[in-house]
């Protein structure tokens, strides 16, 4: 048995962490939220609308490109994009993140209890990263040829270039921030063959850049995708800066950290390997830049999302001058492969039981196979809100009326009735393209012979524009209110 598990260690680590992220499938039932909102475009996507000509996506698009094929050749619904995203992605990220730590020659027993562990607290913490995932996939994956792949190889520096680009083209400002950090390192570890190879990732990333470029001109969408990705920034980071002071302390806590890590590696006084120098450099510089994700939400999520690099670096600092001279005898590795053992052992059986005891209570809820909510589960008061204002909105349109739900909860009636509004469905400070709140005050101006709702009660918690609210209450009369809206009349 344990020849096996030291020779398809690999093979026995991918089926556990898609055992474990499996078992997340069920745990959150459907909402308005950013699972919906990503899944939305997606699916629009799918139904043949255009990704920025008509759906306000403020990301690089690759995400939904994946996402787009996943649904077209497994089934568009809801299932399949928790699939997607929850167990695809989140099996890759910790796959990778185990590699590196086999690459760093990290005891295999604790490459693999780190990982486990570590992967346990983040889908507890954050079960869909989204973009930002797939993103910190691309530069793991970066991070993990940096590491394999020897300096006199011609083609590393090409292939580091590529991969720079599929960050940038999965969410542009970790993009930036990876470029940043591939910069940083190579001038901190010094060497003017270094910098060659730095012009080299450079040229190689620009040039992929410019084919994409050419590509969204080519297709007519290139102006649509500069006016979400680029035009709305501003508005975006000036209107959501927000988050717990906590978060914000964590990340000047974490910056401290990386910084000391770095002149650890770079103080030749302190006694390290050549090998482990550069792996605490590495990770320690890309850790330093990735924190910048945090900003400008310093919520749990896009402080965790940020800390991925800082803590894949922790852990091997850690094993380094802590577990490896003190916690590597016999009888404590057969403690961690215990603990490790019965801990996914009570997960995977916890997350089934529960899973299961949630499908028996909502089963009289859910969605038919035929439609976009097959595979999720749904609480009754939900499923009684969608189908009373899908049905509203049916009924209005018998009558010659548009109607258009001007909030964040929009996707969840718009998916069933096969229906897009454009920014209307997701009206967020920062999705509104560089023409902002006044360019979405312009389109419900031109609406005709509509009923408008919007939420009764201010939002709160999500990034609505008041100012758009406003203008619809102050220049439409209310007619009445339904559910957690109020309809205003447009003549």
């Amino acid at each position: 048995m344990k020849q096996i598990l030291k020779k398809y260690d690999n093979l026995i680590m991918l089926f556990v962490m898609i055992a474990l992220s499996s078992s997340f499938l069920l745990a959150v039932p459907l909402d308005a939220n950013d699972e919906l909102w990503n899944f939305s475009n997606v699916y629009k996507m799918v139904n043949g609308m255009q990704i920025y000509k008509e759906l306000n996506v403020i990301i690089t698009p690759l995400f939904f490109f994946f996402g787009k094929i996943m649904l077209q050749v497994f089934g568009d619904n809801y299932l399949i994009f928790r699939i997607y995203s929850v167990v695809i992605i989140n099996t890759c990220v910790f796959y990778l993140v185990y590699q590196i730590f086999k690459t760093m020659k990290v005891q295999k027993i604790n490459a693999i209890f780190f990982t486990i562990f570590f992967m346990i607290v983040q889908m507890i913490i954050l079960l869909n990263g989204f973009y930002n995932f797939l993103a910190i996939l691309f530069v793991l994956l970066g991070i993990l040829w940096e590491l394999k792949i020897k300096e006199n190889k011609k083609y590393k520096s090409i292939i580091q270039g590529v991969f720079i680009f599929l960050v940038f083209l999965t969410k542009q400002n970790i993009g930036a921030l990876y470029l940043l950090s591939r910069i940083v390192y190579v001038f901190i570890k010094e060497g003017k063959k270094h910098i060659k190879n730095l012009c080299i990732e450079l040229g190689s990333s620009a040039v992929s850049l410019v084919l994409f470029l050419l590509y969204m001109y080519v297709t007519n969408n290139l102006y649509a995708f500069l006016d979400y990705t680029i035009g709305g920034l501003k508005e975006f980071s000036h209107n959501n800066v927000f988050g717990s002071t906590v978060g914000l302390l964590v990340i000047v806590l974490e910056i401290g950290i990386s910084i000391f890590v770095i002149w650890m590696a770079k103080n030749k006084k302190i006694p390290l390997e050549k090998q482990d120098r550069n792996c605490m450099l590495l990770l320690a510089t890309t850790s330093l830049l990735m924190l910048g994700i945090a900003y400008p939400i310093f919520n749990t999520a896009h402080v965790f999302i940020g800390s991925m690099v800082f803590i894949t670096m922790m852990i091997y600092v850690i094993d380094l001058l802590i577990f490896k001279p003190f916690f590597s005898t016999e009888k404590a590795n057969k403690i961690k492969k215990w603990l490790v053992l019965v801990v996914i052992v009570v997960l995977i059986g916890g997350n089934v039981w529960y899973s299961i005891y949630q499908y028996y209570q909502l089963k009289p809820f859910l969605f038919a196979r035929e439609t976009p909510y097959y595979g999720v589960l749904v609480e009754k008061d939900k499923k009684e809100e969608i189908e009373e204002i899908v049905q509203y909105t049916l009924q209005e349109e018998k009558m010659g009326k548009k109607v258009v739900i001007l909030s964040y909860y929009a996707n969840l009636y718009m998916n069933l009735l096969g229906r897009n509004n454009g920014e209307m469905d997701l009206p967020f400070y920062g999705n509104l393209g560089r023409d902002g709140e006044d360019g979405l005050v312009e389109q419900i101006k031109q609406l005709k012979n509509t009923k408008i709702l919007i939420l009764t009660n201010e939002d709160k918690y999500y990034q609505e524009s008041q100012k758009v609210m406003n203008y619809v209450k102050e220049n439409y009369p209310k007619e009445g209110e339904i559910r957690q809206f109020s309809i205003y009349n447009v003549e």
